[in-house]
C-alpha cells in the first residue's frame, strides 16, 4: 500500500523524500503511458469543449451526481491528507506504524472493490445508504480516539478500513451513474 511505502520513506528520509520519489515515479509512468497507449481518434466527431459542458450542465441529475462526487472526493482527499499527522498526534507511534494504520483504508478499498458486485446483488438500491452508514460509523470511529485514547489503534484501524470500504462503493456507484447520464459524452466531460 502507498501509505506503508510512504511511511517507510518518511521514516528513513523525510516527507520531501516521499513526494520527490512519487513525482519521479509519476513522470516515469507517464512516459510509459505515452509510449504504450495506442494513438488514434476515439470519436469521429470533432471535440467541442464548451458544447460538451453546456450539454452536461443542462442535465440537472448529472450536476447533482457531480456535486456528490465532489463532496465525497473533497471529504476523502481533504481529510486523508492530514490523517498521518492525526494518527501520530493521538498515538505517538513512529511514522512507519502510522503508515500501517492508515493502510487499513487501502485494505478497505481493495475489499470493497473485490466484493462490490456481491454487495450490489444482495443490497440492490440499499447499497448506497448502507455505504453511507458505514462511512458515518467509520468516521465516528476515527474521531473517538481523541476521547478514548486507550482504544486508539483498534478504533483507527476499524475507522480507516470502513472509510475505504464506503468510499469505493459510493464513489464508483456515483461515477458510473454520472457517466450513464450522457453516454455519448463519456470520457469528455
Amino acid at each position: 500500500s502507498s501509505t506503508v511505502i510512504g511511511g517507510t520513506l518518511a521514516q528513513v528520509g523525510s516527507w520531501r523524500t516521499v513526494y520527490i520519489l512519487y513525482g519521479i515515479s509519476e513522470l516515469i509512468l507517464s512516459f510509459f503511458v505515452l509510449r504504450l497507449v495506442p494513438n488514434g481518434m476515439i470519436t469521429k466527431e470533432r471535440f467541442r469543449l464548451f458544447r460538451s459542458y453546456r450539454i452536461a450542465f443542462s442535465n440537472h441529475r448529472l450536476v447533482l451526481l457531480v456535486l456528490i462526487l465532489f463532496g465525497v472526493g473533497f471529504s476523502v482527499f481533504g481529510t486523508f491528507s492530514y490523517s498521518g499527522f492525526y494518527v501520530q498526534s493521538i498515538t505517538h507511534l513512529p511514522i512507519i506504524l502510522v503508515g500501517l494504520i492508515v493502510a487499513a483504508f487501502g485494505v478497505g478499498t481493495v475489499t470493497s472493490s473485490k466484493f462490490i458486485s456481491i454487495f450490489k446483488s444482495r443490497l440492490g438500491l440499499k447499497q448506497l445508504p448502507c455505504a453511507g452508514l458505514i462511512g458515518l460509523l467509520s468516521l465516528t470511529a476515527l474521531v473517538l480516539p481523541m476521547t478514548f485514547t486507550q482504544m486508539a489503534v483498534p478504533l483507527l484501524v476499524i475507522g480507516f478500513y470502513g472509510f475505504g470500504l464506503s468510499f469505493v462503493i459510493i464513489q464508483s456507484t456515483a461515477a458510473m451513474n454520472a457517466q450513464g447520464q450522457l453516454p455519448a459524452l463519456r470520457g469528455t466531460v
